[in-house]
């Protein structure tokens, strides 16, 4: 039973620190390149029932608002210091990506904050996520569990490997890492996943899913994923 019962419903209290409950995420596969190069890389999945709305809920943009304005550009130059924007950071860097250009999740969020001047709100499931992100530091991702087939893993991009449909997405690169399913390519590392495997309005299961680079605790990563399940359980 989660927090939020109806989607209406403003919460009673965010607790800072998240109690432990529900289903626990399960790990995926990296293929044994990629483990080799980035040793403790892993992908987590959780699968669970999902109400989509195109309305945010009272409760999501209460709390959206309370924390863009705890957010100042102070917290922003300091935030490689803490233990996600670090581990992203450095994973960013592993895969040659440079993360002062092409941010992490948690610091692109931030900064399109003191841009824009608050997190925006889309409706669910996508509030929650950015709840959770700005929260915890992590970044987790939800596709429709009807369009993914098997398991999650993380491996290279193949020569040819070409999105489907053709002009939705952007084209792939050789070498680049990819997490995958059964049917190939679900998005690039700590990227939105693609459009044929994105929510919808009739989605009413997802897989959420989370990359986990070294050096992030576990305790980290099981809060960003009960944080979700709680604001999200049906």
């Amino acid at each position: 039973m989660g927090i939020h019962r109806d989607p209406d419903d403003v919460p009673q209290q965010f607790d800072d620190a998240v109690t432990p409950h529900g289903p626990r995420p399960r790990n995926g596969w990296v293929a044994p390149d990629v483990a080799d190069r980035l040793p403790e890389l892993e992908i987590l999945r959780l699968d669970a029932p999902i109400t989509v709305t195109n309305r945010s809920p009272e409760w999501a943009k209460e709390r959206l608002r309370f924390l863009s304005t705890s957010v100042r550009g102070l917290d922003v130059l300091h935030m490689h210091q803490d233990e996600a924007p670090a581990a992203y950071r450095e994973l960013y860097r592993s895969v040659g990506r440079d993360p002062d250009q092409d941010r992490p999740p948690m610091e692109a969020a931030f900064v399109d904050r003191l841009t824009t001047g608050g997190f925006p709100h889309h409706g669910l499931p996508e509030d929650a996520l950015t709840i959770v992100l700005a929260e915890t530091g992590i970044p987790i991702w939800a596709v429709d569990a009807g369009l993914i087939s098997g398991s999650l893993g993380i491996r290279r991009a193949i020569e040819g490997e070409i999105p489907v449909p053709a002009g939705i997405d952007p084209a792939l690169t050789a070498g680049h890492l990819v997490v995958v399913d059964d049917h190939g390519v679900v998005a690039e590392l700590c990227r939105p996943p693609r459009a044929l495997r994105a929510i919808g309005k009739d989605t009413t299961h997802a897989v959420f899913y989370c990359v986990r680079p070294r050096g992030l605790s576990d305790l980290r990563v099981m809060e960003a994923f009960w944080m979700c399940h709680a604001m999200l359980d049906p």
